[in-house]
């Protein structure tokens, strides 16, 4: 059997890359959506919990469950831990992505991450697509659902992504989501391509 096509589906906070994930979804495509995972990986994982107390000598893990709070406490007072932090889940998140896409039997499959680029993990998928907005699109639908984060808060979390002109370099699929071009027939046309590549490696 032909190992089944990964593929890589980013875009900047705002983007809708979620709900576009969701049509993909729709058309039989299997899902994964790394930011789910890794929590729930810090959730199950014993190991993974270890590692990080061990690494801010601190037991952040009351009763198994991540206090939040005080973690994010202690990556702000030590901006250098952060790198180590993703040195020890990154990893994780990859081998449990490529345990699961192992187990799947569609043509190829979605993973979901903001920081695909950033991080270097497209490096470990076949393609990507690449999910754009204009920024102020993208501000206006992340404040609109979440009443408590600031502008300026929003702004410094943008400012730590690439831009989508950095982004477009590596992609091989990018879909607009500005709010006026249409969807759907972009995503089908994006669809059909992938699935005309498996057939080529096939």
């Amino acid at each position: 059997m032909s190992k089944i096509v990964h593929i890589g589906l980013t875009g900047g906070i705002g983007s809708g890359k979620t709900t576009i994930g969701k049509v993909f979804q729709k058309l039989g495509i299997p899902l994964y959506v790394s930011d789910i995972r890794s929590k729930l990986l810090l959730h199950e994982d014993r190991g993974i919990q270890e590692q990080l107390n061990a690494l801010v000598k601190e037991d952040v893990f009351p009763n198994g469950e991540l206090n939040r709070k005080r973690f994010g406490e202690i990556l702000f007072a030590d901006e250098g831990l952060k790198k180590e932090v993703e040195a020890i889940i990154h990893p994780a998140v990859a081998r449990d992505f490529a345990d699961w896409a192992a187990r799947q039997t569609a043509p190829y499959v979605l993973k979901e991450a903001a920081i695909l680029f950033e991080t270097g993990s497209y490096l470990s998928l076949d393609a990507t697509i690449l999910v754009t907005a204009p920024k102020t699109v993208r501000m206006g639908r992340v404040l609109a659902r979440d009443s408590h984060l600031t502008r300026e808060t929003l702004q410094a979390r943008m400012q730590q992504q690439w831009t989508d002109e950095q982004k477009r370099q590596l992609a091989n699929y990018w879909i607009i989501n500005d709010g006026a071009t249409f969807l759907l027939p972009q995503i089908i046309q994006c669809h059909e391509a992938i699935i005309r590549s498996t057939t080529t490696r096939g």
